[in-house]
């Protein structure tokens, strides 16, 4: 819908200053509470909420980027760390506005890395990672090194309760979409 905004936070302190931000906006803006970050704990600068537009970079690397939003910029931040005992360097890219999308903010972080991994916990098919993995695809093609990967929901209802830990991307899912992006040798 023309000017309707879309927002998700990802930790307490973009959920804080984001909300003020969405309520201070002109335009109608959808906010995303992810129902996992309910109970996550964190530090809040009430007086500095930085940058609010945009995405951000959640952590600086340089061998790939993990395009992620909402309650998976925490679990992405937390294979960045694994792999880095590995010596792989992972770029965190917390897109926080789903609508408009920072496409200048996300290709200057492929750019960078040259390769790129959507996670989401949407099913695959249709979901926004399958419009962000396009974009990419069509702002960097000529310098990445392999085709954007997606680590995503499956292609089934959402489970509920104890099954919901087995639909959305696991650190070892998103590991393995980093693997494969570092394996593949283009022609």
């Amino acid at each position: 819908m023309p000017g309707l905004k879309v927002v998700s936070p990802s930790d307490p302190h973009q959920a804080y200053h984001l909300l003020k931000h969405a309520v201070r906006r002109p335009d109608p803006v959808i906010f995303m509470e992810p129902k996992a970050r309910y109970w996550q704990k964190g530090q809040v600068d009430t007086a500095d909420g930085g940058t609010l537009e945009g995405s951000r970079v959640a952590r600086s690397g340089r061998h790939v980027t993990l395009i992620a939003w909402g309650a998976m910029v925490s679990r992405c931040l937390q294979v960045a760390e694994l792999a880095a005992e590995d010596g792989i360097d992972v770029e965190v890219l917390d897109l926080r506005w789903l609508k408009p999308i920072d496409a200048a903010g996300l290709a200057a972080s492929v750019l960078k890395t040259k390769r790129a991994v959507v996670v989401h916990e949407a099913p695959r098919t249709s979901g926004l990672g399958a419009e962000i993995a396009a974009l990419v695809t069509e702002q960097c093609f000529n310098v990445l090194k392999a085709p954007v990967e997606r680590v995503t929901g499956f292609d089934v209802p959402y489970p509920s309760g104890d099954l919901e830990d087995e639909y959305v991307p696991n650190i070892d899912r998103i590991l393995f979409g980093i693997q494969r992006v570092l394996e593949h040798r283009r022609g």
